[in-house]
């Protein structure tokens, strides 16, 4: 007799690894609202961190979309992080932590996502959703903000790794305490921060843009590598220039995912800043102008430094 086939389930721990690195590269997303920042930190990825009688420490500014241009590491950044005994990250790359997240990131309630976004742009979004084994009923489930994270992921390509795993990759091979600046609670919170109506917004957003974010992550890597954090905080600007309304919104998720991360995790990695010898990396936006990483850590005594 021949066996009875069983519909395909979606593989919850794929969509999870999914859901938790796009997270990382959000920021990317929320940069539209950021280039009518001023003047302060516009240049540079790799800064020394200092204190009278502290080790020097160093942050380093990452980009967090996979690219062959960006490995090696660069000499200075593998000086310095030779140099450390700590290494900080924004979070864990872990099984556990992904499938936090992903149960995170379903809707409560009996809402359903469908009904959020509407028939057009759900039938969009499930079309842009072939091929990752996540079937309609899984679809409807996620919150608004948990879509945007995979309508915008770019996955690793051709299993180069992005900057951000290969630091931590290499700081397991040290042995190298590792120190992660939030928790997967603290960034949900952040993400569900973020009003339901600019959630909606965004998404609907980049559904109708979807075939321009490639542009946004290739200009967002060309001025990675220049080091101009104040041209990567406008690589996505000409997206908003074609939907004005979506400036607010944009606000919205800016304040929540870098201005608000940035004063958690500047005064989060100031614990191994005092001990010294650390190398710490954050996604590079959060060091940019007077609201970044590097300004609050002026603000607080210590001492900054351009290194590369």
């Amino acid at each position: 007799m021949r066996a009875i086939e069983r519909p395909r389930q979606p593989d919850r721990r794929c969509i999870a690894r999914t859901l938790r690195a796009a997270a990382a590269a959000l920021w990317l997303f929320a940069a539209l609202a950021l280039a009518e920042q001023s003047g302060r930190f516009e240049y540079g990825l790799l800064w020394e961190i200092t204190r009278p009688d502290v080790p020097p420490s160093h942050v380093f500014g990452t980009v967090h979309l996979p690219d062959v241009r960006l490995l090696p590491l660069p000499e200075p950044v593998l000086a310095a992080f030779a140099h450390a005994r700590t290494f900080g990250m924004e979070h864990y790359p872990s099984e556990q932590a992904a499938m936090h997240f992903f149960d995170s990131a379903q809707l409560s309630g009996g809402q359903r996502l469908d009904e959020l976004i509407g028939p057009a742009h759900f039938q969009r979004l499930n079309a842009l959703m072939a091929g990752r084994r996540l079937d309609l009923d899984a679809l409807a489930r996620l919150k608004p903000w948990a879509a945007l994270l995979v309508v915008t992921e770019i996955g690793e390509a051709d299993g180069i790794p992005s900057v951000d795993r290969e630091l931590y990759l290499q700081a397991r091979l040290r042995r190298m305490r590792i120190e992660q600046l939030e928790s997967v609670d603290e960034q949900v919170t952040a993400l569900d921060g973020i009003p339901e109506p600019s959630q909606v917004a965004l998404l609907h957003f980049a559904l109708d843009f979807h075939d321009q974010l490639h542009k946004v992550a290739e200009r967002t890597l060309r001025a990675y590598l220049e080091r101009d954090l104040a041209a990567l905080s406008r690589a996505a600007a000409p997206l908003e220039a074609q939907r004005p309304s979506i400036a607010p919104h944009q606000r919205e998720l800016e304040k929540k995912i870098i201005h608000d991360r940035s004063v958690v995790m500047a005064h989060r990695m100031q614990s191994q800043l005092r001990y010294g010898a650390a190398f710490i990396a954050v996604g590079a936006l959060h060091l940019y102008g007077e609201h970044g990483i590097l300004a609050l850590l002026e603000a607080d005594g210590w001492q900054v430094r351009r290194v590369y």
